[in-house]
């Protein structure tokens, strides 16, 4: 139940007016929603490159992933590009390492 922040009354419902003050409460701003999104992307971006300190991360990484895509979609989509990112530059490495030892020479 909602109390007035006025006076202490019971409300009727939220966001209605106390009947013994007046009283209107401010709806409470969400926050940004692009803003929010943008950040949690990021974070899982960057928690994806952070992973490979440890051996078993990324495949603790994917298993996050895939338990909450559906429920956290900008986290998710962060973590797999970053999962991409990540496999991407491990082939590269690889790739470099087998062209060091062939001969490659420029």
């Amino acid at each position: 139940m909602d109390y007035c922040g006025n006076c202490g009354q019971a409300l009727s419902g939220p966001g209605t007016v106390c009947a013994n003050c007046g009283y209107y409460p401010l709806p409470k701003q969400a926050e940004s929603g692009a803003a929010r999104e943008w950040g949690m992307g990021i974070l899982g971006f960057v928690l994806a490159f952070v992973s490979v300190i440890t051996i078993v991360g990324p495949l603790v990484l994917i298993a996050v992933y895939l338990s909450i895509r559906e429920s956290q979609p900008a986290f998710a989509r962060g973590l797999g590009f970053g999962l991409i990112a990540l496999v991407v530059t491990g082939l590269g490495a690889i790739a470099l390492c087998f062209a060091a030892l062939s001969g490659f020479n420029h």
